[in-house]
Formats: C-alpha cells, sequence, structure tokens
C-alpha cells in the first residue's frame, strides 16, 4: 500500500478513526459523507469517487499491512502514520486531524480512539498548541 497524495493520506486517516473500535457506525458514515469528504483536500471529488477512494484504501491498508482482528496493529498504525505524514503537507496535517477528532467524536469516542488520536497528533509532528486544542475536544 502507498499513500501518495494528500487525499489518500487524510482517507488513510478515516480509515484507522473508524476501524479503531471495530465498528463502523451509521453516524461515522454521516460524518465521513457530510463533513468529511467536502474538505478543500478532497479536491471536489463527487460522491462516487470520494466511495472510491474510502474503499481502495480500506481495502490497501487491510490487504497490505498486518491486522488484529478489524482493527490495525499497533506496527502497521505506525507505518501507515509514517507514509499520512510522507504525504500530508505540513500545512494540511491540523486540518486533517481536526476531521478525525470529529469523525471519532461521531459516534462517541472511546478510549482506542483518543489514544489513536494522540499516536497520530505525535506521529505527524504537530505542535504542542494545536495538539492541545485537538485532544481538548476528546473529554
Amino acid at each position: 500500500m502507498k499513500i501518495d497524495t494528500a487525499a489518500e493520506a487524510c482517507a488513510a486517516l478515516a480509515v484507522m478513526i473508524v476501524a479503531a473500535d471495530e465498528l463502523g457506525t451509521i453516524e461515522e458514515r454521516d460524518f465521513l459523507f457530510e463533513k468529511v469528504a467536502t474538505l478543500p483536500i478532497f479536491g471536489g471529488l463527487d460522491r462516487a469517487q470520494f466511495t472510491k477512494l474510502m474503499a481502495d484504501t480500506t481495502a490497501g491498508l487491510y490487504a497490505s499491512l498486518a491486522t488484529g482482528g478489524d482493527r490495525l496493529s499497533s506496527e502497521a498504525v505506525g507505518r501507515v502514520v509514517q507514509m499520512i505524514c510522507d504525504a500530508l503537507p505540513l500545512d494540511r496535517r491540523v486540518e486533517a486531524l481536526e476531521a478525525a477528532v470529529g469523525l471519532a467524536q461521531s459516534d462517541g469516542i472511546v478510549s482506542l480512539e483518543a489514544l489513536l488520536l494522540q499516536r497520530l497528533c505525535e506521529g505527524l509532528e504537530i505542535d504542542p498548541e494545536s495538539m492541545s486544542r485537538l485532544l481538548g475536544h476528546l473529554a
């Protein structure tokens, strides 16, 4: 699996959040299509294109990385975070993580999602002020 574009990186973030609690919910799906899909990072993809991007990203991550059940393993998360970091410009990382936080909150955040968001903030080298603002929403 390769993550080459900012859109693919943001899609990978979303896949990781949905997979964190091993349960994709209607609330998460609605948030993806109503909020995440409209981010400028996706360059105006229509619903079908966004759906294909999410499906391809999900399939690619699970086909190429070791998983534990329906959740990515800790090692796989580290590899994905590095790929996201390489593909997502520094000035777009906070925007992508804001969407990830909203996605996690859409169906009620669980501890695994909070831990994943913490790891993402650290791995994507989010500045301390933005990290505090992003993770402060988790309470």
